[in-house]
């Protein structure tokens, strides 16, 4: 028995039926839909789902790479430091930014799911 890594059948020629968020789009119809969404999420826009899902497995909801809010802050590291605080949101505690978050794009900038309740948080775009 040969623990050799050996050329895979079709050496040469494309093994993925597409490429980069093409690939992932042929099957997540849903996630295809944000593609018509006002702001996009940049790695969507740009067809980058692997910066911050597995496309392989994962032992996070939606694949990702790691829990929701670690996935967010490897970008987003300012939002970390304003967000942890002596008194924090709950879904915030729990690593859950898509509670009030749109991950793949939305109307605001912000991608929340709905307006803002008060001047100081819509001022920010949070």
């Amino acid at each position: 028995m040969s623990f050799l890594p050996q050329a895979p059948r079709g050496a040469g020629k494309k093994l993925l039926a597409a490429t980069g968020g093409a690939l992932c789009l042929t099957c997540h119809e849903k996630v295809k839909a944000a593609s018509n969404s006002k702001i996009k999420h940049v790695p969507f826009q740009d067809g980058s789902c692997t910066a911050c899902h597995d496309p392989h497995g994962s032992n996070y909801p939606g694949v990702l790479k790691d829990r929701a809010d670690r996935v967010c802050y490897s970008c987003h590291s300012e939002s970390e430091a304003s967000f942890l605080k002596a008194n924090t949101h709950k879904p915030v505690l729990d690593g859950a930014c898509n509670a009030c978050h749109k991950p793949h794009g939305g109307t605001r900038r912000s991608f929340s799911g709905r307006p803002a309740r008060n001047s100081a948080v819509r001022a920010t775009g949070s």
